[in-house]
């Protein structure tokens, strides 16, 4: 028996963080199902038949390698990110792009034939990419971080590398997309520069990009029930001590900011969710006989 050498190419941190952007494409807005959503919406509107979207791989490579693997017949779109400078490419397969302009004319073609794209089916195939790139636009609001520009078609003697310059990284996320019965390919290849414009410009640290995510994201749920409860003090116990507590045994609290008048408690609470682990909100309770309110006070550990 002979080891198996796995021949695995290194990448950077810098590189790891730019995949993990690319993957899910709108890491600051936490809008990645929104965004399968407007483009399946608008597709299947535009295209009168239903349209499924599926991501199959998502991988690194040179451009110097992306463009020894591109077909003859390649239909490549350059896109970018206004105000950046920074350009993307979006590769349609050339079966679905024959698709796709049949249908914007009302067509139902059965048996759809790969052929040289006219200049006029090149407009027809950039209306749906505008369409699209507007709904996204309008879906988030208008914001800026959206705000796709569709720049030009690459033409038969354009090489990608013309656009997005030698040696660079590419980020590429293989999409399947089914349009009735007809299935093909879309690449989105996301060189580095664009990906540090567009993703990590604003970024101040690691930390920090984690915690705006999760606050954008959690923004967007609007109101949201949980289970909540109320610490009114602390015991410490060693194991000893904890292995011998039983039922009935009253235990006093090493800190309490809550005191009974008339069994009606009263003071300083710190309001917890989950495990409480994350922290919790300190407030002062005023109780009846019937409820509890909570006057929130500032934030607790």
């Amino acid at each position: 028996m002979k080891p198996f050498k796995f021949k695995l190419e290194k990448i950077s941190t810098k590189q790891k963080r730019l995949i993990d952007a690319a993957y899910s494409f709108l890491p600051a807005l936490g809008g990645e199902k929104i965004m399968e959503r407007v483009v399946l919406d608008t597709a299947e509107r535009l295209l009168n038949d239903d349209v499924q979207i599926e991501l199959e791989a998502a991988y690194y490579e040179g451009v110097d390698v992306f463009e020894e693997k591109l077909p003859e017949d390649a239909i490549i779109a350059v896109f970018g990110l206004s105000p950046l400078k920074s350009k993307a490419l979006c590769e349609i397969d050339p079966i679905l792009a024959a698709v796709i302009v049949d249908r914007l004319l009302g067509g139902s073609v059965e048996s759809p034939q790969v052929k040289k794209l006219t200049d006029t089916e090149f407009g027809i195939l950039q209306y749906l990419l505008l369409q699209i790139m507007s709904a996204t636009y309008e879906a988030f609001d208008g914001n800026s971080k959206l705000h796709y520009r569709f720049d030009k078609f690459l033409n038969e003697n354009s090489r990608p590398s013309s656009i997005i310059g030698q040696n660079v990284k590419l980020a590429n996320l293989i999409y399947r997309i089914k349009i009735g019965t007809f299935s093909g390919f879309v690449r989105l290849a996301l060189p580095e520069p664009f990906m540090e414009e567009a993703f990590l410009s604003n970024l101040k640290s690691h930390k920090n990009a984690n915690y705006d995510d999760q606050v954008e994201r959690m923004s967007e749920y609007g109101f949201v029930s949980v289970p909540l409860w109320a610490e009114i003090g602390r015991a410490s116990f060693t194991v000893e001590e904890l292995s011998n507590v039983e039922k009935g045994d009253v235990i006093v609290f090493d800190e309490s900011e809550i005191v009974l008048r008339d069994n009606i408690p009263s003071g300083e609470v710190v309001l917890r969710v989950g495990d409480g682990l994350g922290g919790g909100i300190a407030a002062d309770i005023e109780a009846d006989k019937y409820s509890v309110k909570c006057k929130i006070k500032s934030f607790r550990q």
